[in-house]
C-alpha cells in the first residue's frame, strides 16, 4: 500500500508542480517526512528519490533554511551502498539537484553537504556513476569556499586517489572512450585546487 502511494505521488507531482507553487513550512515538513519514510527500504527508496528529483526543480518555499536542513537530514540517512547501480545514480542525481537549488548556501558551506557528498561517493564502482561523481566533485572543488574545501581535501583525495589510474574492463567499444573521459575528469579534479599540491603519487 505504501509503495503504491509513492508511485501515485510520483505520477501526480509532475502534473501538479509549477515554478510559482510555494509551500508553507507545515506542507514542506509533511512532504519531506513522506520521502523520509520512503527511503526506509530500498524498493520504496527508489521511488522516493525519483519523487524528490521531481520536486526540487519546481518547489519554492517560504523558509529556505528549513528546506536545506530537512534535505540534509534526509541525505544523511540514505544508506547509499544498499542500492544497485541505478539506485545509486538516482541518489547522486539527488545531490546534484540539491546543489543546483541551494548552490549559494552550499558554496558558503552552510550545512554538511560536502561531507555527506564525500561519504555518498565512497566506494562507487559503476563507470557511469563514477563519471557523474567526478564531474560534480569538480564543481564543488571550484566553487565551495576555500576554508570548507581545505577541511575536506584529505577525504576528497583519499576517495578519488583510489581510482587512479582509471581502469575499466572494455566489454564494449564505447567503454574505451568513456574510460578516457573518466580519466580526464579525475585529472581535472586533482588539478582544480592548489591544495592537492601537497599530495603526490609515487610511481
Amino acid at each position: 500500500m505504501q509503495l503504491r502511494s509513492y508511485a501515485v505521488l510520483n505520477k501526480i507531482l509532475p502534473k501538479k508542480l509549477g515554478n510559482t507553487w510555494k509551500l508553507a513550512n507545515e506542507e514542506l515538513e509533511s512532504l519531506m517526512s513522506t520521502f523520509l519514510g520512503a527511503i526506509r527500504t530500498v524498493i520504496s527508496g527508489k521511488l522516493g528519490f525519483k519523487g524528490i528529483n521531481v520536486v526540487l526543480p519546481h518547489y519554492q518555499v517560504h523558509d529556505e533554511k528549513l528546506y536545506l536542513r530537512l534535505l540534509l537530514e534526509l541525505l544523511a540517512k540514505i544508506q547509499v551502498a544498499a542500492y544497485d547501480e541505478k539506485g545509486r545514480r538516482a541518489i547522486l542525481s539527488l545531490y546534484i539537484n540539491a546543489y543546483q537549488y541551494f548552490q549559494k548556501e552550499v558554496n558558503e558551506n552552510k550545512g554538511q553537504y560536502c561531507e555527506l557528498w564525500i561519504k555518498a561517493i565512497k566506494g562507487e564502482n559503476s563507470h557511469k556513476n563514477v563519471k557523474l561523481m567526478f564531474d560534480h566533485t569538480l564543481v564543488l572543488l571550484k566553487n565551495v569556499e576555500a576554508k570548507a574545501i581545505e577541511k575536506i581535501i584529505p577525504d576528497v583525495f583519499k576517495v578519488l586517489s583510489q581510482y587512479f589510474p582509471v581502469r575499466i574492463a572494455k566489454t564494449a567499444a564505447q567503454i574505451g572512450d568513456l574510460s578516457k573521459q573518466i580519466s580526464m575528469s579525475l585529472l581535472d579534479c586533482f588539478t582544480s585546487n592548489p591544495l592537492f599540491a601537497s599530495y603526490t603519487f609515487h610511481f
